[in-house]
């Protein structure tokens, strides 16, 4: 990955690359880690970006439940962690709240790319506004 801001539009994640700090469209800019994880992580981007959304009033209740536009057996944020056409009603398997929203973030880093660039979009913002740093390749 370059050592440059990249747009979120433009992620194609590769081995061994982990977003660093993401840059939101005013401009501020958070460290890209997870709960209880020190270290940059692909699923603490997907909660960061979700969190920014909710926290500007971008992203609401109503907007849920969200979902890949590939996938009809998934969510990626909703009120509860559910997913739908579940037999046994079951849970989202690694989720995080934000605010009273659930947010799914079982998925490899070109499945968490695709989630935010989903959640942007469906909120009607502009992926090419949210910037990723990433960190170098530990050696």
């Amino acid at each position: 990955m370059p050592y440059e801001w990249l747009p979120i539009s433009e992620l194609d994640p590769q081995r061994g690359s982990f977003p660093a700090e993401v840059q939101f469209p005013d401009n501020s800019v958070v460290p890209v880690t997870s709960e209880n994880i020190s270290r940059p992580s692909w699923r603490g981007l997907l909660v960061k970006v979700v969190c920014w959304l909710w926290k500007n009033g971008h992203l609401r209740e109503s907007h849920c439940p969200i979902q890949t536009p590939r996938s009809r057996t998934r969510y990626v944020v909703h009120t509860e962690p559910v997913h739908p056409y579940s037999r046994t009603e079951r849970g989202f398997t690694a989720h995080k709240r934000v605010g009273p929203l659930s947010v799914e973030t079982n998925s490899n880093p070109e499945g968490i790319a695709h989630a935010c660039r989903t959640v942007i979009e469906h909120v009607g913002q502009d992926p090419a506004q949210f910037k990723v740093w990433f960190s170098p390749p530990k050696t």
